[in-house]
C-alpha cells in the first residue's frame, strides 16, 4: 500500500493523511463506497466552494475525491489551491504532474513552491510521499477470466470522473490565458489581465435627464452662435432695425453687446459657439447611442464649458449675465448628474467568464465569434467557441486548425496534437496538418526543455 503523508493541518495534516492503494488497484476500479456520479458531483461542489471562499470545506470534499480516486487530475490540482502549507502543495502538484507530465499549470505551480522551499527543481520527492504510483511502477492486476451472461440493454455510459471537470469547461477560467481564477477575483493573478466588463445597468433615468439638458444646452449653443452672426451683419451693412427690436425684447441680455459689433471679436465668438455646439451635438449623440463613455465625456464637457463661459464673459463681455448663467446652470446640472451615473455604471460591471454566445448557433457563426476573441486576446474563449464550432462541423479542416492555435496558446499541447492529428485523420488529403502536428511536437518540445533548463538554473 503506497500512502500519502501530508504534513500541515491547515493542509492534508495529520488529521487527513490519507490512504491509497496505487499498486495494488487497477486503474479502472474506482472505491466502492462512492459512485462516479457522486464523485463528479463532490468534485464540482469542492471547487465551488473553493471559489466561494469557503477553502476548508472545498479541501475536505477533495480529500474525499482522491480517497475515492486518486487518478483525478483536477482534484489533485485544486487540491494545491485549497491548501497553505507549502510541502501539501508539492505533494499535491507532483500527483498532478504524475498523471499529466504536461499539465502546464502545474509545472509553473510546482516550480514556485520548490523554490520556496529551497528544494533543487531536479530532485524528485520521496515515493512514499506520493498518492499516485508513475504509471511504470504500477503492478497489473490479476485479470479474471469473465463469466458469461446473458446479453442486456447496455447501460447509460457514465463519464470518467477524471474527466468530469476539464480546466477546457471551466467558466471561471481566465478569458485570456485559461488559467484557473477565484470568483472574487478582478484581475487574473497569472497574467494580470482585467477580468471585469461592463454589465446591464439600469440607468435609464440619468439618460433621459441628460438627453434632455444636452438638447437644451445645444438650443442655448445655437442661440448665443447668433450674437456675433447678427454683430458681422451690421459691419456689413445690415438694417439695424432687427437687432434693436431684439433689444427692445431683452435679448441683448442673453447675447451679449450686440450693437457694440463685439469690439472686434465677431469671428473669435463665432468659432467658440460653433465649437461649443459641436461639443453638445457630439454628446448629444453620444447618450442618444448609450455610449459606455457618454457619462464620463459629459463631464469632462461640462467643466469646459462652465470654464469657457467665465472667460468669454471676462475677456470679451459675452455672452450677456442672463446667456451665462443659463450655460453655468445647464452645465453644472449635467456634470452633478453624470458624477453618480459614472460611479453607479461602475459597480454595474461583472466577471468575464468562459461561455459561448448565445446568439451563436451555427459552425461559421462560431468560427467567426473565435476569430473575434482571438483579435482580443481572449484566447480561452476562441478556443470554446471553435470546440463548439468542431462538434457541429466536424468534416471542417479549418476548425480544427483554429482550435489547435488556441491550444497551443494556452499551453495545452497535448490536447492540440490531439486537435490536430483528428483533423488530419477527417481530411488526410490535407497537407498543411501534418507540417502544423510537428510544428506542435515542436513547441511542445521546446517548452520542455525550457523547463529544464530552468530547473538546472
Amino acid at each position: 500500500m503506497r500512502c500519502c503523508h501530508l504534513t500541515s493541518d491547515n493542509g492534508f495534516g495529520a488529521d487527513y493523511t490519507t490512504r491509497f492503494c496505487a499498486n495494488t488497484v487497477p486503474d479502472s476500479i474506482i472505491s466502492s463506497e462512492m459512485q462516479p456520479d457522486e464523485i463528479q458531483q463532490k468534485l464540482k461542489d469542492a471547487i465551488q466552494a473553493i471559489r466561494s471562499g469557503e477553502r476548508g470545506r472545498g479541501r475536505d470534499l477533495l480529500l474525499q475525491v482522491v480517497e475515492a480516486d486518486e487518478r483525478i487530475e483536477p482534484a489533485w490540482l485544486w487540491l494545491s489551491v485549497a491548501v497553505d502549507d507549502p510541502n501539501d502543495k508539492l505533494v499535491a502538484l507532483e500527483n498532478v504532474l504524475t498523471l499529466n507530465p504536461n499539465n502546464a499549470q502545474a509545472q509553473v505551480e510546482l516550480r514556485k513552491v520548490r523554490r520556496q522551499l529551497g528544494i533543487a527543481e531536479d530532485t524528485p520527492i520521496p515515493e512514499s510521499l506520493r498518492a499516485v504510483a508513475p504509471p511504470s511502477t504500477r503492478e497489473a492486476a490479476p485479470v479474471a477470466t469473465p463469466t458469461p451472461i446473458p446479453a442486456s440493454p447496455s447501460p447509460s455510459p457514465v463519464p470518467i470522473p477524471g474527466t468530469a471537470v476539464d480546466l477546457d469547461d471551466d467558466p471561471l477560467q481566465c478569458v485570456y490565458c485559461g488559467r484557473p481564477t477565484h470568483a472574487t477575483d478582478n484581475a487574473c493573478p497569472h497574467c494580470g489581465r482585467n477580468l471585469l466588463t461592463w454589465g446591464k445597468w439600469k440607468g435609464g433615468i440619468y439618460l433621459y435627464l441628460l438627453l434632455i439638458l444636452c438638447g437644451l444646452n445645444l438650443q442655448a449653443s445655437f442661440l448665443q452662435l447668433a450674437g456675433p452672426a447678427l454683430a458681422i451683419g451690421l459691419t456689413q451693412g445690415m438694417d439695424p432695425s432687427l437687432v434693436e427690436l431684439l433689444a427692445d425684447f431683452g435679448i441683448v441680455a442673453y447675447m451679449g453687446d450686440i450693437l457694440g459689433h463685439y469690439h472686434g471679436w465677431e469671428i473669435v465668438a463665432i468659432v467658440a459657439a460653433l465649437f461649443r455646439t459641436a461639443l453638445w451635438l457630439g454628446l448629444t449623440i453620444m447618450f442618444y447611442n448609450d455610449m459606455e463613455s457618454a457619462f464620463a465625456v459629459a463631464i469632462g464637457v461640462g467643466l469646459v464649458d462652465a470654464a469657457w463661459t467665465w472667460l468669454s464673459v471676462s475677456w470679451l463681455g459675452l455672452p450677456g449675465w442672463l446667456g451665462a448663467w443659463v450655460s453655468w446652470g445647464l452645465a453644472g446640472l449635467i456634470v452633478l448628474i453624470s458624477a453618480p451615473a459614472v460611479v453607479s455604471r461602475s459597480q454595474a460591471r461583472v466577471r468575464l467568464r468562459v461561455e459561448l454566445d448565445r446568439e451563436a448557433l451555427s459552425g461559421p457563426e462560431l468560427y467567426k465569434r473565435g476569430l473575434k476573441y482571438q483579435r482580443q486576446g481572449k484566447w480561452a474563449l476562441a478556443a470554446l467557441h471553435w470546440r463548439k464550432a468542431v462538434v457541429m462541423m466536424p468534416d471542417e479542416s479549418l476548425f480544427f486548425k483554429a482550435l489547435a492555435l488556441a491550444q497551443m496558446e494556452l499551453g495545452r499541447y497535448a490536447k492540440a496534437l490531439a486537435t490536430l492529428e483528428e483533423g488530419a485523420s477527417r481530411a488526410p488529403h490535407d497537407a498543411e496538418f501534418k507540417s502544423l502536428i510537428e510544428a506542435a511536437r515542436a513547441k511542445a518540445a521546446a517548452d520542455r526543455a525550457t523547463d529544464k533548463r530552468m530547473r538546472r538554473s
